[in-house]
């Protein structure tokens, strides 16, 4: 059963406060460009896992949801203390449970954590929960970031399900379009491993000849591994915009393509990979009517019901709000892509659970966690 008490944070009693020149003296350091505010790259950069990979993005992106208050997408110094106690806080709490000071979770570690948070959770769900969000692929253990983002994660998932659990009986009934709807916090969090089916898109291109295919793939290996890490796929993807290809996209592909697990995209898995983004690029294209180079609400919804759907207009309205990363009103090429695969996976988890088709489901708890911690990569 789900926990009393889910926090988001850990108890911060134990974390004494920090003298305000000191603090003003570290976000000095953090803030590079000088401009009063930080931004993600700069919280990024500045954040440390304890291994040689980059803080999570997610996390950052989730930590400053949390503290910016003017909803700017940066953090000003007013808003910094907040955040540098929450990561102390953090810091003091994963050393807590790093019972054999490995600097990483591991299942028995987080199944103690979560069972110290107050939830009642199966080892097998904390072994799902180890699985999904180990972006290193160590061997099932969590790195601190990713052991924030997935205990924060848990406790979000928690209280949506406890709005909806109105008895309190740990089961709930809900329709598709609440579903989607309701369970807000998934459309923009939780990328997916499926495979979209076009429907009546235009068909796909030939394959490209092997030795074609291998000179792309050399360009795009800048370090010449022999591998494309996500870092090197970002760079060589464009949206059509002068923003960076959408990470959680070039992510989600890693996973759907890497077939060894090793986080990185080998020569024999690229052909793949990069058929699936030429069919979207075709696909997105077929329904981009004006050649703005982006989906408007209008051609969002032609694509949908062109795939099947028959969502409601506030649905719809939502999904472009949740996946429209620049706030122009419209989707880029990238967020497309994470859009429609999204509500593909969803819909199709959700249909797992609707036995008699009927649009409406009936789930308990830990098989609400499984289904939602199964669509992140």
């Amino acid at each position: 059963m789900m926990g009393q008490t889910s926090p988001s944070a850990p108890a911060s009693a134990q974390n004494p406060g920090v003298d305000i020149n000191q603090l003003a003296a570290i976000f000095r350091g953090v803030d590079v460009d000088n401009n009063g505010e930080i931004d993600s790259s700069e919280l990024t950069s500045a954040l440390s896992n304890g291994t040689w990979m980059p803080f999570n993005p997610q996390t950052v992106k989730l930590m400053i949801r949390m503290f910016d208050r003017k909803g700017t997408g940066t953090i000003r110094f007013e808003e910094f203390g907040s955040l540098w106690k929450y990561v102390q806080d953090w810091q003091v709490c994963f050393q807590s449970y790093d019972r054999d000071n490995s600097g990483f979770i591991d299942c028995n570690e987080l199944h103690s954590a979560l069972t110290a948070f107050g939830y009642r959770l199966s080892p097998t769900v904390a072994q799902l929960m180890v699985k999904q969000f180990d972006r290193q692929h160590r061997g099932s253990t969590l790195a601190f970031d990713d052991f924030i983002h997935c205990c924060v994660m848990l406790c979000n998932i928690t209280e949506a399900f406890k709005q909806l659990d109105e008895d309190r009986d740990g089961v709930i009934t809900i329709q598709y379009e609440q579903f989607l709807v309701e369970k807000d916090l998934l459309l923009p969090n939780y990328p997916t491993s499926a495979i979209m089916a076009y429907y009546n898109a235009p068909p796909p291109p030939s394959a490209p000849d092997r030795n074609f295919l291998y000179s792309v793939f050399q360009r795009v290996d800048q370090d010449r591994s022999g591998s494309i890490n996500a870092n090197e796929l970002q760079s060589a993807l464009s949206n059509g915009t002068w923003t960076p290809f959408n990470p959680e996209t070039v992510r989600m592909m890693i996973g759907m393509f890497d077939k060894d697990n090793s986080g990185t995209i080998n020569f024999e898995e690229f052909g793949a990979l990069w058929k699936y983004v030429t069919d979207w690029q075709q696909c997105f294209k077929s329904f981009d009517s004006d050649n703005s180079g982006s989906i408007d609400r209008n051609e969002l919804l032609t694509a949908l019901t062109t795939f099947g759907y028959r969502l409601q207009p506030n649905t719809v309205d939502l999904m472009l709000k949740k996946f429209d990363r620049q706030g122009r009103g419209t989707i880029a090429f990238d967020d497309f892509i994470q859009c429609c695969v999204t509500l593909h996976t969803l819909t199709a988890s959700f249909r797992q659970h609707d036995t008699d088709m009927d649009g409406v489901i009936q789930i308990h708890y830990e098989t609400f966690l499984q289904m939602v911690l199964g669509l992140k990569m």
